[in-house]
Parts: C-alpha cells; structure tokens; sequence
C-alpha cells in the first residue's frame, strides 16, 4: 500500500515548513506530498517546492476543493489529508498502512494534540479526544447503512 500525503494551503508560510520537514522525516515515507494551494500570496508554494512537495497552484478557494484536486492527482492507494500545520509521529505512515490493511476498514482518522504558543490546548485536545466516541453514536444511524 502506497501513502499519499495531500495538505491544502492558503497563505501558511508559516507553519507549513514544520509540517514538511516532519513529513520528509516520516519512515517509511509516503509515495509523495501534494500541497493543494488555493492561491497564496505569501512564500508557501515556494516553500512547498523547495521541500519537494508536488504542487497544485491556482486552485478555487475552499477545502473541498482543493481536498479534491489533491485527491484526483494523488497517486497513493490511501489519501492522507493534513492541515499546513500538523505534525504527525515518525511512524504515521506504517501505521495508515496496518490500519487500513484490514479489508473491513474504509477510514481512519487521528486524535490531534493542540498546541498553542503556552503549550497544549487541554480542553480542546479533550474534546477532540471525546469527539472520537461521541461523534459515532449520533451520527453512525444516519451515515452506515
């Protein structure tokens, strides 16, 4: 299985080279990183090039559009998508792979630790924490079938 790392962007000079250079780090590494920009006018196709990102430019505004073109050019057999400023453990590929290896297993998702300039955001790691559990009891009747 082939890993696709694909992160939309709009103006994050800042925090995208962190999450590239984590990204160039990861082991095994990804088939490619796709940065899906939606017209920055900022450093961060620059930046995306200079880290050997494969680059989208000039895509309409708008997450799910530029998750999609991502997606279409995507060569991976599983799509991870990442926000500019995510960084992921060493072993984030691997494990994509173990998990969705499992033929009755279409989607995976993370628990996110936030963190700001004084250090982790509890409440909001907690409640995406609980979000995992809660999310699918109010929303699995109406999505599965």
């Amino acid at each position: 299985m082939a890993v696709s790392i694909i992160i939309p962007t709009l103006n994050e000079e800042a925090a995208l080279p962190r999450t590239l250079a984590n990204a160039a780090a990861l082991s095994p590494a990804p088939l490619e990183i796709i940065v899906a920009d939606a017209g920055s006018e900022d450093q961060t196709v620059d930046l995306a090039t200079r880290f050997g990102a494969r680059v989208l430019e000039s895509l309409p505004r708008g997450r799910a559009a530029q998750m999609n073109a991502g997606a279409r050019a995507a060569g991976g057999d599983i799509l991870c998508f990442l926000h500019a400023d995510t960084v992921v453990p060493t072993d984030f590929i691997g494990c994509c792979e173990d998990v969705l290896s499992d033929p009755k297993t279409a989607l995976a998702g993370f628990i996110s630790v936030m963190r700001g300039e004084q250090g982790p955001r509890r409440v909001s790691t907690a409640h995406n924490f609980i979000n995992t559990w809660y999310a699918p009891l109010f929303f699995r009747p109406f999505s599965y079938a």
